[in-house]
């Protein structure tokens, strides 16, 4: 549709510099000349975002996905900046499709007229569909809304239900083991039970397994598709609540020793959408010394390297390719961080999908482990 709009209206190019340049004429011609090279930015980045046709960009796909992003939204306002400034010949088109023929009566005249408001009112609501991003059912503005609700919930800790039965319904089942162990419950969802019989849950928002009472619960940052702690209705007395907002202090990330576990705030962010002061990772050592890292929405960071140091025994990359790093940039932080097991998570970006087993498979790290959502692992 682009490369025929532009063909059909060819001879605005050859009248590009002739005639008198009116404020609205200026205006126009403004709009259609950004608008160019952001049309044609957006197949181009969604091409090399793919990894078909060019498999080898590797890290430089951070940067491809911002002119991505920043084409998509400014495409949005200038497709609607640019109807606008068409408005009249918009509804002339309008009327043309309405036909020319005489209508012979009033009532004739009445429909056509109401046909063309119809037709013109139609526009209007693309135009403005277009500019606030709906037309498109735009994945970013789903992964942002909500966030300010979630963040003031996320500094809250309720009470344990005073129920007796309920309470020892919720209890959860070790049954003696001596060792963690993890349920992934999709997206960024983790719950944890220890070997103590404590449960600890990260970002929780995918799955429905939240019925045993939280002993921790741990956001990487305020999005919502990590911060639904209201999922996690029951509570033991203590539970305590650490999101990037205690995990940060004064620049620090913090560590936080709490017995059972140790829980070690790490960096996260380094993209377009998670700033490093606003956003973290975490790495959770239990008390038998085996550790799980958890990088929350991240691209590589800095301190990567160095957490190789820490022998980790399982390490979950977050590798959706929209709104962090993808799947080559993942692999590639694995081999930095070397865990023993490297776990890919945080797969899609797609609203509703919470795992992706086709794009998981594709996450070519060493000692990949796959753990589908809704499966248990023992950390051992």
């Amino acid at each position: 549709l682009f490369i025929l709009h532009h063909v059909l209206n060819f001879s605005w190019y050859r009248n590009l510099f002739r005639g008198h340049y009116s404020v609205s004429r200026i205006l126009k011609t403004i709009s259609a000349l950004l608008l160019i090279p952001v049309m044609l930015a957006l197949p181009v980045s969604g091409i090399m975002m793919s990894r078909h046709i060019f498999p080898g960009l590797g890290s430089s796909l951070s940067l491809v996905r911002i002119v991505h992003l920043f084409a998509s939204y400014w495409g949005f306002v200038l497709m609607s900046l640019h109807i606008g400034l068409h408005w009249r010949m918009a509804v002339g088109m309008a009327g043309n499709l309405c036909g020319r023929k005489k209508m012979g009566s009033t009532a004739g005249e009445k429909e056509k007229k109401g046909m063309k408001r119809i037709l013109a009112l139609s526009m209007a609501m693309l135009a403005v569909l277009l500019f606030t991003g709906c037309a498109g059912g735009n994945d970013a503005d789903s992964h942002m809304e909500g966030t300010q609700q979630m963040e003031s919930s996320a500094s809250e800790t309720l009470g344990v239900d005073s129920d007796d039965t309920e309470s020892a319904q919720n209890e959860p089942e070790t049954d003696g083991a001596d060792r963690a162990v993890l349920l992934y419950q999709g997206q960024a969802s983790i719950r944890i039970v220890t070997a103590e019989g404590r449960v600890i849950y990260v970002d929780p928002y995918a799955g429905d397994d939240y019925e045993l009472s939280a002993d921790l619960i741990l956001v990487t940052h305020p999005h919502y598709d990590h911060n639904m702690v209201d999922k996690v209705q029951n509570r033991n007395p203590g539970c305590e609540i650490i999101t990037q907002d205690e995990a940060i202090q004064n620049g620090e990330h913090q560590i936080f020793d709490l017995g059972y576990v140790t829980v070690e705030a790490v960096e996260a962010g380094y993209n377009s959408l998670h700033d490093v002061s606003n956003c973290v990772g975490y790495i959770l050592t239990f008390s038998d010394g085996k550790s799980v890292y958890v990088t929350g929405d991240t691209s590589t960071t800095e301190q990567m390297p160095l957490l190789a140091e820490k022998n980790i025994d399982y390490a979950f990359f977050c590798c959706d390719g929209i709104y962090n790093m993808g799947l080559e940039e993942a692999a590639e932080c694995a081999e930095l961080v070397g865990a023993k097991h490297n776990i890919p998570y945080h797969v899609t970006a797609k609203e509703g999908v919470v795992f992706d087993r086709e794009l998981a498979e594709q996450f070519e790290a060493p000692d990949r482990l796959i753990v589908e959502a809704g499966e248990e692992i023992v950390i051992e």
